[in-house]
Formats: C-alpha cells, structure tokens, sequence
C-alpha cells in the first residue's frame, strides 16, 4: 500500500519535523495529505498514513476519509472538541491509538476509548540518521530571553540563535519549508548540547544523541504538551519571569527513551518493514526524497493564509 504524510502551512516548523519523522521511517512517499482537511482527501488507491500530529485547527470533524488507513501513533488531542461522534468513531475503528501525551492518554480513556501512550515519531528520528563525526557549537532554539539570565554565561556568550517559526517567505511553500525544518534538525544533531522550549526540538535530540535541555513555561497547556516526556525530558519550569521549583539550571543531557514507549516504536516500524538503521545521510536528504508532487486536496484555501 502506497504511503502518504502530511503537508502544513502553519507558522511552527515543529509540524514539519513531524512530517519528515514519518519520512524518514516509510519505505517511500507517494502522497502529501493537509492534516486539517483529511475527511476531503481523495486518492486514487488507498495510502497509510501515521498520524504523528497536534490535532486539530478549527475542523473539528475532519477524520481521515475511506482513501486513508491511518496508524495512530504519536497523536495529540489538542482540543476538546474533537470529543464529538466523528472523531470517536475513527478512534475505536483503530484502537489501540497511539498518543503523544498523557493528557491525550486520558482524554481519550475518559470517553471509552482504548489507548495508550505511544510518544511523538520525532524522538527516533536520529535512529534512521547517520551519526555525525564531530559536533560543535551550543545551539538554543526560542529560548525565552528572560531565562537566558539563569544559563551559565560561558554558554550564553557562545551561543547560536535559531527559530521553528517559519517566515512569511516559506509559510506556503511546502518544499521550502522542508528545507527549513530539516536544516534545523541537521543543525540539532551536529550540534555539542541544544536549549529549546520547543518539544520538537527537544525530542529530536533525543535520537541524535545530542544532550538537551528544556526552559518550559509552567501552564496548563504546555504540561500537557510535554506530559509522558517530562518523565524522561530534562526541564525547568519557569513562570514567564523566573524559573519555579526552586530550579534554575540543568546540565543539558543525553536521554534514552524509556522501554514502554521504545518497544512501541519497534513495532511500528516493523508494521512498515521499515529497517530501524541509519539509512540517511542528513535529514536533508530526507526532505530531498520526497516527491514534489501538490498536496491533496488540491487547493488554495488555507486555515493560516492572510490576505
């Protein structure tokens, strides 16, 4: 069966890293799907596609359609009002799904539905990259300003500055922003540590192999976001001003996901036939393989475009 990921034309890059996660695992792309309209895509055979994404902007009813099989794992629910009879039905048609978080975990097992907690694709992304020969350069990725007082300033002062949200140059080009998002994540994983608020920064580091840490805001959101991670993830938790818990600083770190969400993943990959071994040089040649072909629907409409 052909293979199908998503395409995005949000502000966050994160959403693209996801994408190229699920590229790097499939044996090939044959399709690109717009995560927000999956109840409108048409194909011409039937494609799998993994549903390793925050779900959902503003269409609330839009489950993947009969042209799709999707493979839920790495799934956030990111808005209660997915709760409805469209989504819930797609959920037990594929249950046991695969969450990204533990608020989802709970979402979901509160309306009946089986499930568990999978984590995000993007955290073994590095295990089908080839390894690096040498890293260099301290890397923070939107780290907020403010937290930057806390870092240790032999860190600090040689420190490179980057970003996941996309320019307005690249935020509707889909190739572009593939260029962008794999570039970040080449960067990330020749890179000696990484300081990121951004989970999608933070997870891949995991599989690189490069040591992380996380400066989180500590709201109702964003420790749902990170919930199941914050297990495993280095993090200290800030109130926008200061950092909270009584810590300020942690050593960035090299993680190791724990074994109830890696034998998960094993089994993904191998309902793909998908070999965990490096098999990329880059996650730029990743991007590169992905066939230039118009994302479906086919469309200029957009939830983000602005006039």
């Amino acid at each position: 069966m052909p293979n199908a990921i998503f395409g995005f034309d949000t502000p966050n890059l994160g959403d693209d890293v996801q994408a190229l996660a699920a590229a790097a695992l499939l044996p090939g792309v044959d399709a690109i799907i717009d995560r927000d309209r999956l109840d409108k895509v048409r194909l011409e055979r039937r494609h799998r596609v993994i549903m390793n994404s925050w779900f959902a902007v503003k269409r609330y009813r839009g489950a993947p359609s009969p042209d799709l099989d999707p493979t839920y794992f790495g799934y956030c629910v990111g808005r209660e009002e997915l709760l409805n009879d469209v989504w819930l039905a797609a959920w037990r048609r594929a249950a046991p799904v695969g969450l990204r978080d533990l608020h989802s975990v709970e979402t979901l097992s509160a309306a009946g539905v089986a499930c568990r907690f999978s984590g995000c694709l993007t955290t073994w992304m590095g295990r089908f990259i080839k390894p690096v020969e040498k890293r260099e350069g301290v890397v923070f990725v939107d780290v907020p300003e403010v937290m930057e007082a806390f870092i240790p300033a032999a860190l600090s002062d040689r420190a490179e500055r980057i970003t996941n949200y996309t320019t307005r140059a690249i935020q509707f080009d889909q190739r572009a922003r593939w260029r962008a998002a794999a570039g970040i994540c080449d960067r990330l994983r020749s890179a000696e540590m990484v300081v990121t608020r951004r989970l999608h920064v933070a997870l891949p580091c995991v599989g690189f192999g490069t040591p992380v840490m996380v400066y989180l805001e500590g709201t109702r959101k964003n420790r749902r976001r990170f919930s199941g991670h914050d297990r495993f993830l280095p993090i200290v938790f800030h109130d926008g001003a200061r950092p909270v818990d009584g810590l300020a600083w942690v050593e960035p770190r090299t993680v190791e996901p724990p074994s109830e969400i890696e034998d998960g993943f094993l089994a993904l990959a191998e309902s793909f036939d998908a070999p965990v071994a490096p098999r990329w040089a880059s996650v730029a040649d990743v991007a590169k393989s992905i066939p230039d072909t118009p994302r479906v629907p086919r469309s200029g409409w957009s939830l983000f475009r602005r006039s």
